[in-house]
């Protein structure tokens, strides 16, 4: 897997098998070290097979909401979530930017010079 340089990362595991979720943990593990501002997703794939599901979504959650990832379950299969997942990531992805950070700043600068603050 190559991950040098990357803005984002999506590491997907199976609800269906409890191994697959703890190897996207070692994997999200590796990418933090390895870029510790990398925004990262962890997704629970095959969301259409609830009868056999290992892995709890609250599992996901928890582990997802612990570490700052964007978390979601999914069907790729029935083609559920994906969207939302595509959606989540860019906002993710947007929020990070220095770019819009350095934006917002001016934003709230031009609000508080209109609001009768001196621009500093």
């Amino acid at each position: 897997m190559y991950y040098r340089n990357s803005s984002a990362a999506i590491v997907a595991y199976d609800i269906t098998n409890k191994a697959s979720f703890e190897g996207a943990i070692s994997w999200i593990e590796e990418l933090k070290y390895a870029n510790p501002n990398l925004v990262l997703c962890l997704v629970g794939n095959k969301a259409d097979m609830q009868k056999h599901r290992e892995v709890l979504a609250e599992d996901g959650e928890q582990y997802a909401t612990r570490h700052n990832l964007v978390f979601i379950e999914l069907s790729a299969k029935e083609n559920k979530g994906v969207q939302q997942l595509a959606q989540m990531m860019g906002e993710r992805l947007i929020a990070m930017s220095p770019k819009h950070n350095v934006h917002m700043e001016e934003e709230k600068s031009i609000i508080r010079h209109s609001a009768g603050e001196q621009k500093k």
